[in-house]
């Protein structure tokens, strides 16, 4: 009864889904006008003037490099996921680049309507699903994942804080200087602590079934200390990947930014959308307004970030949520079908 039931529950599930995001997209947009009128005196006007001669062709160009990135950091993630600590395979992986692509644009999907980042948890469980691994192991390869991208992501933008320090004022962005460096130190803790607290140091101190959970945790992690040259390096194609994206939509806009002040506001950007609130909403865009108002006038970076967003959030929520239903119905459907011949 259940299994011959289970179709019907996935669409009207799927249907509730789909009036569930648009009551939450509403009640976001509400609240980013909201606060964006509250923050900034803003000319509306004239954002809209700027937003109106937007470059259909440099927009779509700023599309693409943004899904190219995605790719990646598949690529990056396959290969975590594929090796142990002395290169050696241990999992018989032979999914596709594709598939973990498809999967990170699901997480991020799930990002954008969830609050506390429940996006990362959905990868676990999905890549443990298709591998039939630990869930635990997923989440090491997840977490070691994350960390290359954030380590890379926080050496970027330091040396572009410093960059762009040699010739403005840099009061304004002490803010995000510090939150890297803070950042910077956590990161470097966890590692050590995984790096020299192995699941043999633990069995003295800790019950047993934590130490199961954490050696296969650490099983899954441990993928970066072979491969973190390849890893970086994948990581760093697709951060400039980011940059270009946000500076197709300056141009695509008629304006202009310096380089350095691209690149600022794109890092920028990406460290502010690390809040756990649904996509960052909230803090990324005045985050970004208040960044780019360091070069450009009040109405240019209010429609520079609100086109930006249409990429990074809109888009997000409109074909992530498309590939997630699709996906996971499809998975759904058939184990019901196993399930009926077994």
């Amino acid at each position: 009864m259940i299994l011959n039931n289970t179709p019907n529950n996935l669409l009207k599930l799927s249907g509730r889904w789909a009036i569930l995001t648009k009551i939450i997209f509403i009640f976001i947009v509400s609240s980013l006008f909201f606060l964006l009128v509250k923050l900034f005196q803003i000319d509306w006007t004239a954002t809209w003037t700027i937003i109106r001669s937007t470059s259909l062709d440099l927009y779509f160009l700023a599309t693409v490099l943004y899904y190219l990135s995605f790719w990646f950091r598949g690529l990056r993630w396959k290969i975590l996921s594929s090796s142990n600590k002395n290169g050696n395979s241990i999992n018989p992986i032979d999914s596709s680049t594709f598939m973990f692509s498809r999967l990170i644009l699901e997480g991020w999907f799930v990002n954008t309507i969830t609050w506390l980042r429940m996006g990362d948890i959905f990868r676990s469980l999905a890549l443990a699903k298709l591998t039939n691994k630990s869930t635990f192991w997923a989440l090491g390869t997840i977490v070691s994942e994350r960390i290359t991208d954030f380590s890379m992501l926080l050496l970027l933008l330091i040396f572009s804080l410093g960059i762009y320090s040699l010739g403005n004022d840099l009061r304004v962005a002490n803010y995000i200087l510090i939150s890297a460096l803070v950042l910077s130190c956590i990161a470097v803790i966890f590692l050590m602590f995984v790096k020299f607290i192995g699941p043999a140091q633990l069995r003295n101190y800790v019950p047993n079934t934590f130490v199961t959970i954490y050696l296969r945790f650490y099983r899954g992690f441990v993928g970066i200390q072979s491969n973190l040259l390849v890893v970086s390096f994948l990581g760093l194609i697709a951060w400039v990947l980011e940059i270009l994206r946000l500076y197709c939509v300056v141009l695509a806009l008629g304006l202009s930014l310096t380089p350095e002040h691209a690149v600022l506001v794109a890092l920028a950007g990406a460290l502010l959308s690390v809040f756990p609130s649904p996509g960052g909403i909230g803090v990324v865009e005045p985050g970004l307004v208040g960044v780019l108002m360091l070069g450009i006038s009040r109405e240019s970076a209010v429609a520079i970030t609100l086109v930006d967003r249409t990429i990074t959030y809109v888009s997000v929520v409109l074909l992530g949520g498309i590939v997630f239903i699709f996906y996971e119905m499809n998975w759904w459907k058939q184990n019901i079908q196993k399930g009926k011949s077994g």
